[in-house]
């Protein structure tokens, strides 16, 4: 069915009392009462001529809303109608002040609102070197991180037991060369589990949060996807702080160099999902696997073409 005829049925069975025949020669003015019609929002019904207007060259004038409709306020490109209002006197009307109106734009009957694209932003420099700092404080000294250590020498001191416990009910000799091979076993065994918390500077901490922020910011402008997401900024952070623990080479050539203080007292990837926590209104959650893909991330963008790129490699300043 033709849209005009629908809005002029939808016209008559909302007004039975219309006994007014349709006027197909009528020219509709500023003056005609013209009434939208729902969920077509592209014509109106004239009550003074059941007439079906539409819009043509004739009633659009362009203006800085867009294309508008004299006769209705429609504005074609946006999609919305100028309401008419009465106008009132200013208050400074009688000091020259213009007359105001409280007309308004409002969309039609059975128009449905588009919802407007997210554009997602990268992450601010500040709030990414504040993640970084209190990850770097949370993987390093912070009380988590020394509950953390006091368990492993527990499950440490309880496995180097047990072993010499079976030892010595398997063979019925306390033989002190062989129980003290099994605790260097043992200790190799827990070796990345038992190294202590470090006692760092707020200044110096300051530094390497520092740092690596300032190694995200080059690596972008090499490839390296942005980071948008404060949990984001934590995952970069620790693995960094993990390559920073073990080291991270490719084809030969050092990306990531060892650094005394990681190394001594960094932790065991296996770790890092234990110290997730809530610290200064700051969520950190890390995940093994998150760090994982992250490390990937990084170890595809720095292998370009089969060469390193230089913007990669970091080193981290000494205490």
């Amino acid at each position: 069915m033709d849209l005009s005829v629908r809005a002029l049925n939808w016209y008559r069975r909302t007004h039975p009392d219309v006994s007014l025949l349709p006027q197909p020669n009528h020219i509709c003015t500023t003056g005609c009462h013209l009434v939208p019609v729902p969920n077509i929002s592209t014509h109106f019904v004239c009550t003074s001529s059941l007439t079906v207007h539409t819009h043509t060259e004739h009633c659009i004038e362009p203006t800085n809303e867009g294309d508008v409709c004299r006769l209705t306020g429609y504005v074609l490109q946006d999609r919305l109608m100028l309401v008419r209002g009465t106008q009132r006197p200013s208050k400074d009307l009688h000091k020259g002040g213009a007359k105001r109106t409280n007309d308004h734009y409002s969309a039609p009957v059975g128009f449905k609102k588009k919802r407007a694209k997210f554009k997602p932003c990268e992450l601010k420099q500040c709030t990414f070197l504040k993640v970084a700092r209190e990850t770097i404080h949370l993987i390093l000294s912070s009380p988590k991180r020394c509950e953390l250590y006091r368990r492993h020498q527990d499950r440490y001191i309880m496995a180097a037991c047990g072993k010499v416990r079976k030892h010595i009910k398997t063979t019925r000799i306390l033989d002190y060369a062989k129980c003290s091979a099994l605790l260097r076993e043992q200790r190799q065994h827990f070796a990345s589990y038992l190294r202590p918390p470090a006692q760092i500077d707020p200044t110096y901490l300051n530094r390497i949060a520092g740092q690596i922020v300032a190694y995200y910011t080059r690596i972008t402008q090499s490839g390296f996807p942005h980071i948008l997401t404060v949990k984001k900024a934590s995952i970069f952070t620790a693995m960094i702080a993990a390559r920073l623990t073990a080291g991270f080479a490719v084809g030969g050539v050092t990306v990531i160099q060892k650094h005394p203080l990681f190394d001594q007292h960094g932790i065991a990837e296996v770790q890092y999902a234990k110290l997730s926590t809530e610290t200064n209104n700051c969520k950190l959650v890390l995940k093994c696997n998150d760090m994982t893909v992250m490390y990937k991330t990084l170890r595809r963008a720095c292998h370009n073409q089969g060469i390193v790129s230089h913007p990669y490699i970091f080193k981290l300043d000494a205490a």
